[in-house]
């Protein structure tokens, strides 16, 4: 996995000088715009834990784009990437082109101080530099340059650690100018990938153990890490959320392979962690939906996104299935067999538009009257799945012993 024992350094450090200080405008335009918070979000800095991410990779289904284990399929959704790191699930596809002439007109500064750098002596735009170069420096692009930073170094890193992606600047354009950009299933994209790419490593590696592999990752994989430690019991040694985790120095877990594969017969996987997450709740004592937030038509426009499955979650350069009818508790409904659905087979985002309205009422339908479960069927399919060539026929006997539990409580 590398070397280094944290993902991508914090916006600011207390060691370093604060040459990427957030610009005052992104404290009002950009919250507008969806992305305040995470830019915010990368001031917090995730120690790494190798042995969870390999843990986690060797569980991974690239067919399925799923976490499998013992007691069922898991991943992380368009949710998780909201909530954990404030990317936003709604507004246009990253590959939206520019259009205008003045958009362009900035797109040309950024390549005019990108070419700059390119003739110096470095040979290369380092992310530094790039910043102390437009800091103070009243450039009309400097909002410009601070985002390109950004989504070089926190959303989209690739190619080298530590450079300035020129990919990034149609995106930096259209946040720029009002443009509302999608990131969130761009940013899973990618995460998926690379995880299919990890797991496809440790499978044709298999008389390697896990320490040794070296393998160079360019997603942001703080998400799969935050992502476990959000929903892991096992896993937690201090306060649940992204803030919780910055900074917190990853101990040492000897029971970290039972931890997991054994995490859903405990009760020690949590479906529905976060508690400010969207502001529908599918169900609660009163039996009803509820939604509190005045912005009720972006809630629900974010959580219908994030149940979508979607043939082409599109990223920087790569293409991912997201099949979220596969881990359906982990959006408080009943697990069904994951058959055929309709899937939308081309960029959802790419036609997306802003919430015509912000509506100011609190949202009640008629739901359920339980925690969700695995319906009868399923619990069946699993089975079937499990005492097939290959399956663990120990793990067996408690799959059955806890599904028969979910089923009865229908």
């Amino acid at each position: 996995m590398g070397r280094p024992t944290s993902f991508c350094r914090p916006l600011a450090s207390k060691t370093e000088t604060r040459c990427v200080e957030l610009p005052k405008v992104f404290t009002t335009s950009s919250h507008l715009k969806g992305i305040y918070h995470a830019i915010k979000a990368s001031e917090y800095e995730i120690k790494r834990d190798d042995e969870l991410i390999l843990e986690l990779a060797n569980r991974w289904c690239s067919k399925t784009n799923t976490f499998v284990f013992p007691w069922g399929e898991t991943t992380l959704t368009l949710e998780d990437t909201k909530v954990c790191f404030g990317f936003s699930v709604l507004g246009c596809s990253v590959s939206t082109p520019i259009m205008n002439s003045e958009q362009k007109e900035a797109e040309e500064e950024l390549f005019e101080a990108r070419r700059m750098f390119n003739s110096s002596r470095a040979k290369k735009v380092n992310q530094f530099a790039w910043m102390k170069h437009f800091m103070n420096s009243e450039s009309k692009v400097e909002h410009e340059a601070f985002l390109v930073y950004w989504l070089s170094r926190f959303v989209f890193p690739a190619d080298s650690y530590d450079t300035i992606l020129k990919s990034v600047f149609p995106i930096t354009i259209n946040l720029t100018y009002g443009t509302r950009i999608a990131l969130a299933p761009a940013v899973l994209a990618s995460v998926y990938r690379d995880l299919s790419l990890l797991n496809s490593i440790i499978k044709n590696n298999a008389t390697i153990t896990m320490k040794s592999l070296r393998v160079t990752i360019w997603a942001p994989f703080q998400l799969v890490q935050v992502w476990a430690l959000e929903r892991f019991l096992g896993l937690r040694h201090g306060l649940p959320n992204v803030a919780g985790w910055g900074g917190e120095k990853m101990m040492k877990n000897k029971n970290l392979k039972k931890d997991l594969d054994c995490a859903g017969f405990r009760d020690e996987f949590l479906w529905k962690p976060y508690e400010n997450s969207s502001c529908i709740e599918v169900y609660n004592e009163k039996d009803m939906w509820k939604c509190d937030n005045p912005c009720l038509y972006e809630e629900l426009s974010s959580f219908s996104r994030c149940l979508m499955v979607c043939d082409e979650l599109v990223g920087m350069g790569c293409k991912e299935k997201y099949f979220p009818h596969r881990v359906a508790m982990q959006f408080g409904m009943d697990q069904d067999i994951p058959g055929e659905v309709s899937v939308c087979k081309n960029d959802p985002w790419m036609s997306d538009s802003e919430p015509l309205a912000l509506v100011d009422f609190d949202l009640c339908i008629e739901c359920c009257f339980r925690l969700p479960g695995v319906t009868s069927r399923y619990y069946d399919w699993w089975k079937k799945s499990k005492s097939s060539p290959g399956g663990d026929n120990n793990t067996m006997e408690i799959i059955n012993f806890t599904c028969i539990i979910l089923c009865n409580s229908v």
